[in-house]
């Protein structure tokens, strides 16, 4: 883990703490006032994404939580994405970047919630320079969202703010928008 991640990492533990504990005081009044389910709790959803040109990117980000109350979720997530970067006169690169994260949304209202993310992505970042060379990048992730239901069925847009902005990030920007699909949100 790069030297600037662990604080954050640690500051990210800590506010979310006090949450973990609230929360758990909110999950034993539920189960002594109706029957336990698994799956009333679950969430499951993610992300796809496609892009084609000089720079194609096919990437699949799926994801799991845990309702821990109706405020409060954690969850862990996956990525993958395959990257082909053709421009003319240089030779074609392409790579494959896997990852996961744990996350955890915790809702100020309804429709909106905060959330925070910690990603590791193992992936071949410089294929030109240093090709089939493969490391972990690391990034802290703050931002909030707004969520729409459809049902079962719930679709969510996250604005978020690469906290880590390490000079070899794997995002080109601090600014990081993902819109996903959920069920159990």
């Amino acid at each position: 883990m790069p030297m600037l991640t662990k604080p954050f990492f640690v500051l990210l533990v800590a506010a979310l703490f006090p949450l973990f504990v609230y929360s758990q005081n909110e999950v034993q009044t539920d189960k002594s006032e109706e029957g336990y389910s698994l799956s009333d709790h679950l969430i499951y959803g993610g992300n796809v994404g496609l892009s084609f040109g000089n720079v194609t990117n096919i990437g699949i980000s799926p994801l799991v939580g845990y309702k821990v109350s109706d405020r409060f979720t954690p969850g862990v997530g996956l990525s993958y994405d395959y990257i082909k970067i053709h421009y003319r006169g240089y030779p074609t690169q392409t790579s494959n970047i896997y990852g996961g994260s744990l996350f955890a949304n915790y809702f100020i209202l309804d429709n909106i919630f905060a959330h925070a993310e910690y990603e590791v992505l193992n992936g071949e970042w410089e294929p030109y320079y240093k090709p089939g060379e493969r490391f972990n990048l690391s990034s802290v992730l703050l931002g909030g969202g707004y969520r729409e239901n459809y049902g079962g069925l719930s679709s969510y847009v996250l604005v978020l703010y690469n906290v880590t902005q390490a000079y070899d990030s794997p995002y080109s920007s601090p600014l990081i928008i993902r819109v996903g699909m959920a069920v159990g949100m």
